[in-house]
Parts: structure tokens; C-alpha cells; sequence
């Protein structure tokens, strides 16, 4: 019994760590395309609670064209009060290993935020955190999220 344990503890690993780990490739402008629904969360960080931000969220609908561009349909809560801004344009680009960056410029604020993310092994959503915006060396507001693809 005691040497079926190794091979029992690694074959357990060996499927837990499969959805993770298959279908792993290599990604590109192209191979990102398609309508995956964005749902991010920020709070303040302590630079930002002097400057008195708050909290905020968004969701949105956002659509990948395949050549570097996307458009969303954008709803947001900042610090309590809420917008929407129908087909929001920004671009995006992406590395082999599926790290890649998303822009898109607030049309009120002006203001340029970039999202880092990595496209999951399966391709099924991306994994963000709120990476600059062009108003500060550092961000007022850290944040994350996630974009589900639609099938």
C-alpha cells in the first residue's frame, strides 16, 4: 500500500492540474477574437484615498476583432455613481505565452487605463489586473477581473 501512494499522489495531481495545463498554445492578435463579458473590481490605494477615490466597478460587454482593435459596451460604479458608454472603442494586443495589455481612453475623463492580462490555457476568459492610466506614475486604484468568453 505504502508505494501505491506516490503514484496514487501524482496521478491525483496529474488531473487536477490537466484543465490548467491542455490545450495550451501559442496566441496571437488573431487568435484572440470573439465577445467575452468583463467584470472588474477596484479599490483605492493609499495614494488614492488622499486624493479621495473610492472604490470602484465595471462590467462590460467586450468584442475582440482578431486585428488589434476591440469595442465594449461599457457600465461602470465609480465612487457611487454610475455610467454607461455604449460602443467604447480601445485595442489590445497579445503575446505568444498569452500575456497581453488592453487600452481604452474614458470619453468623459480622457483618461488612458491599461489592463494587463493572460489568456487562460483554454482560451476561455482572460485574467486582468489594472496595470497604468495616463494621469499618474501610480494608479489611485488597483483592480481586477475577468473576461468570460461567450460560446
Amino acid at each position: 500500500m505504502r508505494r501505491g501512494v506516490p503514484a496514487m499522489l501524482l496521478i491525483t495531481l496529474s488531473l487536477a492540474l490537466w484543465p490548467y495545463t491542455a490545450g495550451a498554445r501559442e496566441w496571437s492578435k488573431s487568435s484572440l477574437r470573439g465577445r467575452c463579458i468583463w467584470h472588474a473590481t477596484g479599490l483605492p490605494t493609499t495614494s488614492g484615498q488622499r486624493n479621495g477615490k473610492g472604490p470602484f466597478t465595471i462590467i462590460a460587454a467586450v468584442t475582440f476583432d482578431g486585428k488589434g482593435s476591440l469595442s465594449m459596451d461599457y457600465h461602470a460604479n465609480v465612487d457611487g455613481a454610475y455610467g454607461d458608454i455604449p460602443n467604447l472603442g480601445g485595442v489590445y494586443s497579445v503575446d505568444p505565452d498569452g500575456h497581453g495589455t488592453l487600452t481604452y481612453t474614458g470619453p468623459l475623463s480622457g483618461v488612458t487605463a491599461t489592463y494587463d492580462f493572460y489568456v487562460t490555457p483554454r482560451g476561455r476568459e482572460l485574467l486582468l489586473i489594472y496595470r497604468s492610466n495616463t494621469t499618474a506614475p501610480i494608479t489611485d486604484r488597483i483592480a481586477w477581473g475577468r473576461c468570460q468568453f461567450q460560446d
